[in-house]
């Protein structure tokens, strides 16, 4: 069993690349994917907190701004006119495979997935859990 496990994390740390992820819900409603789209700053902002303060690897960090862009493609059209461009916006500013929270585009777009969900939601955030 250990050494499935090792050779899976062996497999899994030398990956590159993310797979370009599918849709999963081809419709769903607006407060679903502005709660998926909040996990996504969750740990986006999370992750360059704690790469920010030096508390993890570059491989770390990197390696969880893939899985970001890969929650991010995965959320499904929303019924809501706007959130669903401001989520297809944010994704575009994800890039192919790895969110840069840096990126002038990124924060242009999750400011503006951020208000529009506001509006359907009534608040919107994510959720600091890193630092002290």
């Amino acid at each position: 069993m250990w050494a499935a496990a090792a050779l899976t994390v062996g497999v899994l740390a030398s990956c590159t690349t993310a797979p370009t992820p599918e849709p999963v819900a081809p419709t769903q409603s607006a407060d679903n994917a502005c709660f998926q789209v909040s996990d996504v700053g969750t740990l986006v902002f999370n992750m360059k907190q704690a790469w920010d303060a030096g508390r993890i690897p570059g491989e770390e960090y990197q390696g969880a701004m893939y899985l970001a862009g890969s929650m991010l493609g995965r959320i499904g059209e929303s019924d809501d006119d706007e959130v669903n461009g401001d989520v297809l916006a944010l994704r575009d500013a994800a890039g192919t495979y790895a969110v840069d929270p840096d990126s002038a585009e990124w924060k242009a777009a999750f400011a503006a997935v951020s208000e529009s969900c506001t509006a359907v939601l009534g608040e919107f955030g994510v959720s600091g859990w890193v630092g002290g």
